[in-house]
């Protein structure tokens, strides 16, 4: 049996179970989840011109992001966890939208660049800051 089928198998086995599921919604409901809170401080305490957007208030197609450009400049962060982004990590298939080349594709028809930051890299808060600078700097619109 595959690995992902394992995943498949033990995550339909534990949806059965009330607690279990009412444990994942919570956790599914929360906004922002806690990527997108630590981004947020990490974003505020450095002044970089991104906004916290995750709960709704910008729809891109049908996508939301977690957070967007001040500017204008169409440029977006998104703050993916394993469980819910990483097909090698999660318990369950993962639709390509919600893995990072789907979504990197899917806002790039809009003509934004998008750049992904998984929960596990956030500790490294030099790092990420780094990453974000080079996002700015690297990426230039070629849509019109």
């Amino acid at each position: 049996m595959s690995e992902a089928k394992k995943r498949t198998n033990s995550f339909q086995y534990l949806n059965k179970y009330p607690n279990f599921q009412r444990k994942r919604l919570k956790s599914l409901l929360r906004r922002p989840t806690k990527p997108e809170a630590q981004l947020a401080r990490l974003v505020r305490r450095n002044k970089l011109p991104y906004r916290y957007v995750g709960d709704g208030s910008v729809i891109i197609g049908k996508l939301n992001p977690d957070f967007i450009h001040n500017n204008g400049k169409k440029k977006v962060i998104e703050a993916f966890g394993r469980i819910y982004h990483d097909p090698d990590a999660s318990f369950f298939p993962i639709d390509w939208k919600r893995q990072p080349f789907g979504r990197i594709s899917y806002y790039a028809q809009f003509g934004y660049g998008c750049l992904i930051l998984w929960d596990d890299e956030l500790e490294d808060e030099e790092r990420v800051i780094e990453k974000i600078k080079q996002f700015e700097v690297e990426w230039k619109q070629e849509w019109p």
